[in-house]
């Protein structure tokens, strides 16, 4: 009999056989296919390649497109970056710029797509969970995503998550886009401790509280942008900020959209995201209520168990101490109310969706396999990995300790909101 491995989350117990084949059975993912001009390999995040893209596949070919124009170059931080002195990431991800406005995969008009790799994250999953979940209980703007089989000029390049930008458009964050009038324009900003080496202070970004904030949507190049829409915006942020420290709900509920951060908290605080101190939390200001509101919810690779700190732990709270936003929320009378009745609400949604999850996963399992066979990572760890994924050996361990992790981190969780 082959050796196993018994890996223990909370009361759930999976054995992982170490030598159990790799992938021996049909695809079934949407296929993309992007071929650049001349065939040139993609190396900068910032300069875009002339391309070519067809999909096939999607919707039983309904969904399929032949030869059609876009750009392409790679994006991310760390994910495209690496660590030269730890690791290297050469699973790429990538953004996608098309000639038109196209719709897909049923995410909207939209010229822009991200192609996310999640080559840290052997489970290939946590993000598309985050994002499930975080639309199943009504968080608005909520990327849309699926998993798609990727070629590059002819190259198979494993599967990858594709999923719309976060961005002032309607097929993701729906608000007015930039006006003469400061007051009247939608503005998405994000805490970004990137920004800082990548900007310019009080253009691209402001810093409060220790933390910076770039403004991501509208672009400051539009010529529409002003020094009055940068000094508009930044002080809506502050003053919903003070707001929320000042522990004042009449002083607060004028400024922000308070379900919305009930909302993130409890997607953030399900999934122990490491970034969220840091990096990668949004949020938006609609002219329509004058409120800054909360998401959408963003970058989950190093979550859920994928980490190396406490966040690795799902009965911490990690969320409610590193995000100063939910630490200043859950000081204030009644927001910790909120969040065990929207728990309470959802909870069973949660489950449900984590099972389809899982169903939609399995159903293509080959797939996920075969991203492993291009991808020789199994078994090993590799940059916020903790030591103990050297005993998941087959991609479908990781899934089930992903799903195991976020089961123990629910009932945590409404153990302590929902009394």
């Amino acid at each position: 009999m082959a050796a196993a491995t018994v890996i223990l989350l909370a009361a759930t117990v999976f054995l992982i056989d170490a030598n159990e084949s790799e992938s021996d059975g049909d695809l079934t993912l949407p296929v993309v296919s992007i071929d650049t001009e001349g065939g040139k390999a993609v190396l900068s995040d910032t300069d875009y390649l002339v391309c070519s893209v067809d999909v096939a596949g999607y919707e039983d070919g309904a969904g399929d497109i032949s030869g059609a124009e876009g750009k392409i170059r790679g994006r991310g931080n760390t994910t495209w970056y690496g660590n030269h002195t730890w690791w290297d990431m050469p699973k790429k991800p990538y953004k996608l710029k098309l000639a038109e406005e196209t719709d897909l995969f049923g995410f909207g008009p939209t010229d822009t797509y991200i192609f996310i790799a999640n080559y840290a994250d052997q489970s290939l999953s946590r993000d598309y969970f985050a994002y499930t979940i975080a639309d199943s209980i009504g968080l608005e703007h909520t990327p849309s995503c699926l998993f798609v089989d990727l070629y590059l000029n002819g190259i198979y390049q494993g599967v990858y998550m594709v999923c719309n930008r976060i961005g002032i458009e309607s097929a993701s964050v729906d608000i007015p886009y930039i006006t003469e009038d400061p007051a009247d324009s939608g503005y998405i900003v994000e805490m970004d401790g990137w920004i800082s080496g990548e900007g310019t202070e009080e253009t691209d970004y402001f810093v409060l509280d220790g933390n910076c904030y770039a403004i991501k949507d509208p672009d400051v190049t539009d010529p529409l942008w002003t020094a009055e829409h940068f000094s508009f915006i930044e002080g809506r942020v502050r003053e919903a900020y003070d707001a929320v420290a000042s522990g004042d709900v009449a002083r607060m509920e004028g400024c922000i959209d308070v379900e919305s951060f009930a909302l993130t908290y409890i997607v953030d605080e399900l999934f122990n995201t490491e970034d969220i101190a840091w990096s990668s939390f949004y949020m938006y200001y609609d002219p329509a209520d004058g409120l800054i509101h909360s998401g959408p919810v963003w970058d989950f690779d190093t979550s859920s168990g994928n980490s190396r700190s406490e966040a690795a732990d799902p009965g911490c709270l990690y969320a409610s101490y590193m995000n100063k936003w939910y630490a200043g929320l859950l000081r204030t009378d009644g927001f910790a109310e909120m969040v065990g009745d929207l728990l309470s609400l959802n909870r069973q949604t949660i489950v449900d969706t984590m099972d389809a999850d899982m169903e939609y996963l399995r159903s293509h399992r080959y797939d996920f396999e075969h991203n492993f066979d291009r991808w020789g990572v199994l078994g090993s760890t590799i940059w916020a990995n903790p030591v103990e994924f050297v005993h998941l050996r087959t991609w479908e361990s990781h899934a089930d300790y992903l799903y195991g992790w976020l089961t123990a981190s629910l009932d945590h969780v409404c153990s302590v909101y929902c009394g």
